[in-house]
């Protein structure tokens, strides 16, 4: 199994694109379309890539990546 990346995009073709060409490549992927969702998925997937666009809903993208950054066992994650 390849690695796990999060693709959270509020686009659904977005998400499914970029999904469909890294299962391609062997990648595990997950998506989430709102920060929300993007916050949850990290904490049950942990990913060890991370896709995110700034303009999510709800939370948006750069508060995301700032929350991720906060929690020390995700600090590392490329976003």
């Amino acid at each position: 199994m390849g690695k796990r990346v999060l693709v959270a995009d509020s686009d659904s073709a977005v998400q499914q694109v970029a999904s469909y060409f890294l299962k391609l490549e062997g990648f595990d992927v997950t998506t989430a379309g709102d920060g929300v969702s993007a916050l949850e998925a990290i904490d049950r997937f942990s990913p060890e890539v991370i896709l995110l666009a700034p303009a999510l809903t709800g939370i948006n993208g750069i508060e995301v990546s700032r929350l991720i950054k906060e929690k020390p066992q995700f600090r590392n994650i490329p976003i």
